[in-house]
């Protein structure tokens, strides 16, 4: 019985120290980014914001020059779904060379260089951090994210369905 007994209060301050420390790590995730806490993402129909950038080749780009349909895809490296759906992004964007976007949210260009070398042969690509002006622009506030334009506004989430 006094086993018994034991067993329970040691599960209980278990959980207990589990439950403190979940919680301590969603206090910091929020902290971290308290300008993205009230942030909504874009849905279909709407325009995204403006926004000046430079892409990893020196290319001045900015929301005006978006022009026509465009796929642009929000990708972190070491982000499990983001290496998911990379492949298809690139394939996409290969078959589609001039309508593509790729943002690498990160840190550092040391940290996106293995995403860049990846995306950049056939997309225009942008490094920055989470808060940067395309994620801004575009409402992000977490990756993986793909969405098409046309011209300024969001007509579809996700890549386009591939032609039959």
């Amino acid at each position: 019985m006094v086993f018994l007994v034991a067993l329970i209060v040691l599960t209980f301050a278990l959980a207990l120290l589990n439950l403190l420390l979940t919680y301590g790590i969603i206090r910091r995730l929020n902290l971290s980014h308290p300008a993205l806490a009230d942030v909504k993402p874009l849905l279909p129909d709407e325009d995204i914001g403006d926004f000046e950038t430079a892409t990893t080749r020196g290319k001045s780009l900015s929301g005006a020059q978006l022009r026509g349909t465009t796929t642009v895809g929000f990708f972190t490296p070491g982000c499990q779904p983001c290496e998911e759906k990379l492949p298809a992004f690139v394939e996409f964007a290969q078959a589609n060379i001039g309508n593509a976007l790729a943002v690498i949210v990160a840190n550092s260009s040391a940290e996106a260089d293995p995403m860049v070398a990846r995306t950049e042969k056939f997309a225009d690509v942008v490094v920055e951090p989470y808060g940067g002006p395309v994620c801004s622009a575009f409402a992000i506030t977490g990756t993986p994210v793909v969405m098409t334009l046309n011209e300024r506004r969001v007509v579809q989430i996700g890549l386009p369905a591939k032609a039959a």
